[in-house]
């Protein structure tokens, strides 16, 4: 007989007014899409100088994922007022860019350095062959100032 696992203890403690979250959202979003635009804008004109085919996209994490982000990573009491919680998210926003080449992603790393504070670099599938994981990937927490 095979067991089933069960919820922790403390998953039932916990409470998302995805009501509160999605009105916050819904404020935040036009904003999020102008600054994801405009950091888009910054570094495909930064990289352009070194990699001329790189192509960058950005996103603004979509509700129901975060959603689900917000239960996994807050307790009930820091999710009492949802702004908080966004602010604190490393994700809510994104830009990826794609290198035809490897060797370009260095270059990439650098040129966001030149228009971006960096506090985090991370090499996603490190460790694990290429082929293995499927692409090579650095991502990069940059930091933004709040207004």
């Amino acid at each position: 007989m095979m067991g089933t696992a069960s919820k922790p203890a403390d998953d039932s403690l916990r409470y998302l007014d995805d009501g509160a979250v999605e009105s916050v959202y819904r404020v935040l979003l036009p904003q999020c899409d102008h600054v994801v635009v405009e950091m888009g804008r910054l570094l495909q004109r930064a990289a352009e100088g070194c990699v001329p085919a790189v192509q960058v996209k950005g996103r603004v994490k979509r509700l129901p994922s975060l959603l689900d982000k917000l239960q996994r990573k807050f307790t009930s009491e820091e999710l009492a007022e949802p702004l908080p919680a966004l602010r604190r998210l490393a994700d809510l926003m994104a830009l990826r860019a794609v290198c035809p080449f490897l060797e370009d992603v260095d270059l990439v790393v650098e040129a966001a350095r030149s228009v971006f504070e960096i506090q985090e670099v991370e090499q996603k599938g490190e460790g694990r062959s290429f082929a293995e994981f499927g692409y090579a990937s650095t991502h990069l927490q940059v930091s933004l100032p709040y207004e």
